[in-house]
């Protein structure tokens, strides 16, 4: 797919519509050229690339919430500018390392590209856990380069690491994106000669996530050669086992501190309006949802709206219509009801608030209209069941629908969200054993379960989190998500995998039961007895996308690729 220039500035404005800005570095061996797209979320409106007194320049997508080595540091402040903070401490030196440690101290999302003038060296990463896309393509002057498909698995069912997958090392064309949105034009991109710049826009270019393994290193010349400067491992402290340093306190007590702190520090603004709600969250009803609005609900003003956002299909491709000429199907989608159910138990342990509850009904037809964009967004993903996710995000983040009331009118006016910071549940199964194959490897051995629960978490950014952000920073908001807090995730990985779940007590009782727990402690009677319930058929979705797919005579399966 080929794109012109204008409707790429078109789609990487649409996640970043309050500055747009190109700039065009000359360096010693070719051209960088770079451009940035802002959301403004932090202090006053700092315009990307941003570039220091030396030259050095940096393109940051993020959210600095706190500090690996000062818990006491206060750095989530919505009125100071992070972008300006990252880049004053990048800027003191140009050592790969030095800038790895740095990284390493920030709590919180980012995908970032700094270029160290100096040096000439270029830096990009992704956060530990991978929470924001960044995606690259790589070429020579003689052929856009090999890389390992996506499909293709390395070690624990992983990706191969970036230094494998390049299999030249003669590179003269490096690519950098958020998002994919053709072959031509990109986000950022570094070439030092015209046959390599020519022979990369008529290949055909492969794209695909940048792992999370450490911060990768670009030295410009006439080659360009990469490294990695890989994290410490004490980085990743949610993936070693830390039970038996653990100073034993109530399990569900130190779960809702830390994960309260986790939203408190995610729905921080500058300020609110009595009229407009500043957080929508993904809101299916089910226990993570539920429990992630009940904290939201603690960490704003009385007067503050809160939006909770359900979207639904139509449980056949053509929805039948009510009496008054309304679609009745979507009530059927079994999160439409657990919404309905859940809602009442948020209004009724905080009935001083204004809970709007937002049905997003889509048609197939609209499914229909909008299919080829939501692919192009969640791509390199390319299965069936990424597909169905994925529409089901984008509309749900959308924001618009008509607010829910227990008598429904037949005209009721069209709403949207103006709320720029979007809360997911992500990570909640990852981590308390929500997903039936928790149960299966539980049946086998506890070392299978742990390892089963391992593997979820690694693969979080290759097959939720990059994806994830795309779709949703796609509506110019910004996904945060609590469940994957760093101090959230240490402190669970660090508990005995009894203290999370109890998967020999049947579904909607024993997995994830340490959070059934906490819902209970804050009055979410119903929510806390709902069985997992993937967003494709929650949503009803999943039978939509197999039938404009040609595969609805068979079982969908979530390895199919979309025709």
């Amino acid at each position: 797919m080929q794109v012109s220039h204008e409707k790429w500035l078109q789609i990487l404005h649409r996640r970043g519509p309050d500055s747009c800005q190109e700039q065009h570095l000359t360096t010693e061996y070719g051209t960088l050229d770079l451009f940035g797209s802002v959301l403004s979320m932090r202090g006053s409106l700092t315009t990307q690339p941003i570039t220091d007194q030396h030259g050095n320049c940096l393109i940051w997508n993020g959210e600095l919430f706190g500090l690996r080595d000062d818990a006491s540091a206060d750095v989530s402040d919505p009125g100071v500018s992070d972008t300006q903070l990252v880049l004053d401490w990048l800027s003191v030196t140009c050592d790969a390392d030095h800038v790895m440690r740095i990284l390493a101290r920030i709590e919180g999302p980012y995908a970032l590209i700094y270029y160290h003038r100096a040096s000439q060296r270029l830096y990009f990463a992704r956060d530990p856990l991978g929470r924001r896309s960044l995606l690259l393509s790589a070429g020579s002057a003689q052929h856009t380069e090999h890389v390992a498909d996506q499909d293709e698995e390395g070690e624990g069912d992983l990706p191969p690491p970036l230094l494998d997958r390049l299999s030249s090392t003669a590179l003269n064309m490096v690519m950098l994106s958020s998002v994919k949105v053709g072959d031509r034009y990109l986000a950022l991109a570094f070439r030092n000669n015209l046959a390599a710049l020519v022979n990369c826009l008529i290949c055909s270019c492969q794209w695909f996530d940048v792992d999370t393994r450490g911060v990768y290193c670009l030295t410009l010349g006439h080659v360009l050669h990469l490294s990695l400067a890989p994290w410490s491992s004490t980085t990743k402290s949610w993936e070693r086992d830390q039970s038996a340093a653990l100073t034993r306190v109530n399990p569900q007590q130190e779960l809702f501190r830390l994960l309260s702190d986790a939203v408190r520090r995610r729905v921080r603004v500058t300020a609110v309006s009595p009229d407009s709600a500043p957080v929508l969250v993904l809101f299916s009803g089910g226990l993570d949802s539920t429990v992630l609005a009940a904290l939201v609900d603690l960490h704003l003003p009385r007067n503050c709206p809160i939006d909770l956002i359900n979207v639904a299909f139509p449980s056949t491709p053509r929805a039948t219509t009510g009496p008054s000429g309304q679609l009745i199907s979507f009530d059927t989608a079994p999160d439409r009801r657990a919404a309905v159910m859940s809602l009442t138990d948020l209004r009724a342990a905080s009935p001083h608030r204004e809970w709007r509850l937002i049905f997003a009904d889509i048609s197939a037809e609209e499914l229909q209209q909008y299919r080829e964009h939501v692919i192009q967004l969640m791509y390199p993903a390319h299965t069936l069941m990424d597909l169905s996710i994925s529409a089901s995000l984008w509309f749900a983040a959308r924001g618009q629908g008509y607010i829910y009331q227990a008598e429904q009118s037949a005209n009721q006016a069209m709403y949207r969200s103006t709320a720029r910071i979007v809360l997911s549940g992500l990570g909640a199964d990852e981590c308390l054993g929500g997903y039936s194959r928790h149960r299966t490897a539980a049946r086998r051995s506890e070392l299978d379960l742990i390892r089963e629960l391992e593997r979820d978490v690694t693969r979080l950014w290759y097959r939720n989190c990059g994806r994830d952000d795309r779709l949703i920073s796609d509506h110019g908001r910004e996904l945060r998500i609590p469940f994957l807090d760093e101090r959230v995730m240490t402190y669970l990985a660090s508990l005995p995998v009894n203290d999370r779940m109890n998967l020999k007590e049947a579904a909607g009782v024993g997995d994830k039961k340490l959070l059934r727990q906490l819902a209970l402690s804050l009055g979410l009677k119903h929510s806390a007895q709902l069985a997992k319930r993937a967003i494709q058929f929650g949503s009803n979705i999943a039978r939509l996308t197999k039938e404009q797919n040609g595969t609805s005579k068979r079982a969908i399966k979530g390895a199919d690729k979309i025709k």
